[in-house]
């Protein structure tokens, strides 16, 4: 049996620097009843006891089997979220990748809390994908623990009443005289205490093999905490693998090895949407260490769907070692057809801004009150225009990915943030059917939004399917920033209306852009594909509010970027840096001349008399703040629903550096953008 930290079974031999989703586990023979059909007879009597339910995904974690099988009393693994070993030591397994953003301590703080685990006996692993057994595994919007949050609450409530009730047979009492408490359980008449690890040889003799799903599991109701009761949500928590990080000792994806593995970089269009009309690969092919050169032809591969683009088009070298794949690109021959995007420039996008600008808006987004009543009485009208630029992700990690296709399998190890993409992916590059993908979640170097996408993992797939071998596809940070998704490129027009104090009565904001939306698949429809909302700011701050938005075209790949539409609309907002070209709201000279500052503009708006309800449509929605973990630690439930009052984080002023046009009729038709440094923020 593969004890935690070994290679899983089903994955091929030679890996390492893999983090695993766990191996086989082991469960003892079973009861007479299953644990579904307990469920069923609890819920038909009542569901007054509910311990005997189970969660998904125990069992053969790397190969989605639900049905493992071991030596009874090894281990106690009442479901696919944690296992409990003879030394009490608690293994919990963490379904979303984790980026930087810390969700593989905070997503098992979670399941430890109502575990009543001692959290100095818990350990971390990964989970690979099977949405089947785990729910959904992505990490993106800053949702891993709001959407996380029932299910692992009831992962660990489920496997603490399970060990009570063991404690509670072992000593012939009831089990409403024991409680659970920091791993252990404790029996306050007799003062006898059991820890987990005894436990959970006893807890496991009684585990059946047949696992309900996730959505079975969150219909269950274990007896769940209060706030009040939580010891280990809202305290300070250390990072349960910091200290690896900073001493190197994590695995990354470009540490991923796999035996006999080949080295690929790819060479793609210099214009977004190119093809590649012809190449020379002779002088590639004499370079040392390159073992073949293969084609991408991008457009003969299948959709992957909404929101999951496919790889570019482009021309791979595959060698023994990265530098003899990035010497033999150099030396590739090629000749590029650049298509429609080469008659795309910066100075033509911002043209056809303007030109937007002055016609009515192909879309009203929020419309409170009378606008142009508003304005009409007001005492001065201030506009500013501002531009934000597209922006790359830039992790500290490139672009990678491991893949290995064989007959009727493919494995794929991906530094990724949404592991069903990748599975999709790869199903479409090799026509293999869901189960026989499998994807194995390594850690990530930063991600952003970049690694939510597939197409790094998808070119690995596709040279591996082509030389028959396994190919780590490696990036360079040139590649990283000429070909991803871009934060998309904005103009914004901002008009308000002042009244004799300076305070503001009306304030109209116009947003012309290329969506992502609209580049992703998810919409071309200008009221429901743009980048501005009815909830941003300031919705429900002032009484005579208006939101306007125009699209247009663009061959420019754009996707999230960390907080996509706050960093747009942050930029515009008065108390937040922008490049301003014709004055600026935030700072007018009208504020200053009465002394009125951005702080004090914004704690007008805030907490002034007139506080809206910050959806039109009367749903309240809540920002999106950074740092899963920081939510548990202020203690705080998450909500299912999103609160009112969320996005004011938005007007945090933005200390970081300008960002300008640079390299005039860049590479790819569109010009990149590279940092300035500037004044420190007044």
């Amino acid at each position: 049996m593969t004890r935690p930290g070994g290679v899983p079974r089903g994955v091929p031999r030679g890996v390492s620097g893999v983090v695993s989703g766990g191996g086989q586990t082991s469960r003892a023979g079973g009861a007479s009843m299953t644990r579904r059909g307990f469920l069923r007879a609890s819920v038909a009597a009542g569901g007054g006891l509910l311990i005997g339910v189970s969660l998904p995904g125990c069992g053969d974690r790397a190969t989605g089997d639900g049905a493992g099988s071991a030596k009874d009393g090894e281990e106690f693994a009442p479901n696919a979220f944690l296992r409990i070993d003879g030394d009490g030591t608690v293994t919990i397994t963490v379904q979303r990748p984790e980026i930087g953003q810390g969700v593989r301590t905070a997503l098992a703080m979670i399941v430890a809390e109502e575990l009543e685990a001692d959290w100095r006996s818990v350990k971390v692993e990964q989970a690979n994908l099977d949405e089947r057994l785990y729910g959904e595994q992505y990490a993106g919007g800053s949702d891993s623990v709001q959407y996380s949050w029932d299910l692992l609450r009831r992962a660990g409530a489920t496997a603490r009443e399970l060990l009570v009730q063991a404690a509670s047979e072992e000593w012939g009492v009831s089990g409403a005289e024991c409680e659970a408490r920091d791993g252990r359980v404790l029996h306050g008449p007799s003062g006898r205490s059991l820890g987990y690890g005894p436990l959970a040889v006893l807890a496991a003799r009684g585990l059946s093999e047949e696992m309900p799903d996730a959505e079975t599991l969150v219909a269950t109701e274990p007896a769940l905490k209060t706030p009040g009761e939580y010891r280990l949500i809202g305290r300070r928590t250390p990072s349960l693998d910091g200290a690896e990080v900073v001493t190197g000792r994590i695995r990354f994806g470009l540490d991923t090895r796999v035996e006999d593995m080949l080295v690929a970089t790819v060479a793609r269009c210099p214009v977004f949407g190119g093809r590649v009309q012809g190449f020379d690969a002779a002088a590639a092919e004499a370079v040392p260490g390159v073992r073949a050169v293969v084609e991408i032809d991008a457009d003969a591969v299948e959709d992957f769907g909404p929101n999951n683009p496919k790889m570019a088009n482009g021309v791979a070298v595959v060698a023994e070692s990265t530098w003899a794949a990035m010497k033999g690109r150099d030396a590739l021959r090629i000749d590029w057809d650049p298509g429609p995007g080469a008659a795309e420039s910066t100075e033509g996008f911002w043209r056809e801004c303007e030109r937007l600008a002055g016609e009515p808006a192909q879309a009203r987004i929020r419309d409170d009150g009378d606008f142009e009543s508003a304005m009409t009485r007001a005492a001065r009208r201030v506009e500013a225009t501002y531009r934000v630029p597209y922006l790359a992700h830039t992790p500290m990690e490139p672009m990678n990915a491991v893949a290995h296709v064989t007959d009727g399998r493919c494995d794929v190890w991906a530094p990724c943030q949404n592991p069903g993409y990748v599975g999709t992916a790869a199903g479409k590059v090799t026509g293999l059917p869901p189960e026989a993908v499998h994807v194995h979640v390594v850690r990530s170097g930063g991600g952003f939004g970049r690694r939510f996408y597939a197409d790094y993992a998808a070119e690995a797939v596709y040279l591996s399917r082509a030389v028959g071998a396994p190919v780590q596809v490696v990036w360079s940070r040139e590649d990283d920033v000429r070909h991803g998704f871009y934060r998309p490129a904005g103009h914004h027009v901002l008009t308000a209306g002042l009244d004799a104090a300076g305070r503001p009565v009306a304030w109209r904001h116009f947003l012309a852009n290329a969506s992502r939306h609209a580049a992703l698949g998810r919409g071309g429809d200008p009221q429901e594909a743009g980048e501005l909302d009815d909830f941003d700011f300031p919705a429900g701050l002032l009484p005579n509010l208006r939101f306007e938005y125009s699209q247009l075209d663009s061959v420019v790949p754009r996707g999230q970027w960390r907080a996509v539409e706050p960093v747009q609309h942050g930029t515009s907002a008065p108390g937040v840096r922008a490049r301003r070209r014709e004055g600026g709201l935030g700072a007018s000279a009208s504020a200053r001349r009465r002394g009125r500052h951005r702080g004090q503009l914004l704690e007008f708006l805030v907490c002034g008399p007139r506080r809206r309800g910050l959806r039109a449509s009367g749903r309240p929605r809540a920002g999106r703040a950074g740092g899963e973990r920081r939510r548990l630690r202020h203690g705080r439930e998450p909500e299912r629903g999103r609160g009112p009052g969320g996005g004011l984080h938005r007007l945090r002023a933005h200390r970081g550096p300008v960002w300008r046009d640079h390299d005039p009729g860049g590479a790819c038709g569109s010009r990149q953008f590279r940092r300035l440094s500037g004044p420190p923020h007044r």
